[in-house]
C-alpha cells in the first residue's frame, strides 16, 4: 500500500479469554515479521507452548497478511504458511 497501516491484533483462546490491543505501524510498501514468542512484538503478552489460539487483524487500510508457523518440538522442525489474503 502506498500509505502507513496501522494494525491492531487480538488473540483468541480456547476458553473465551482474549488478548486485545497488540498495536503495530507498519510503514508504506514494507513488511513487519512478528514472531508471537517475542514479547516485545506482542505488546508484553506470550502465548504458553503449546497454547491453542487464533489471531484477528484489523487495519486502517487494506493489507495481506501470511501466517507461518515453526515447529521446533523436535529435531526434524517444520514450517508452513498459509496463502497472503487481503480483504
Amino acid at each position: 500500500n502506498d500509505v502507513t497501516a496501522d494494525v491492531a491484533m487480538r488473540l483468541y483462546f480456547e476458553d473465551g479469554r482474549s488478548v486485545p490491543d497488540i498495536r503495530h505501524r507498519i510503514a508504506p510498501r514494507s513488511v513487519l515479521c512478528i514472531r508471537t514468542n517475542n514479547r516485545d512484538q506482542m505488546n508484553g503478552f506470550v502465548p504458553e507452548v503449546g497454547q491453542q489460539y487464533a489471531i484477528s487483524l484489523h487495519s486502517s487500510t487494506p493489507i495481506v497478511a501470511q501466517y507461518g508457523r515453526l515447529d521446533n518440538r523436535q529435531t526434524n522442525m517444520a514450517f508452513y504458511t498459509t496463502p497472503g489474503y487481503c480483504e
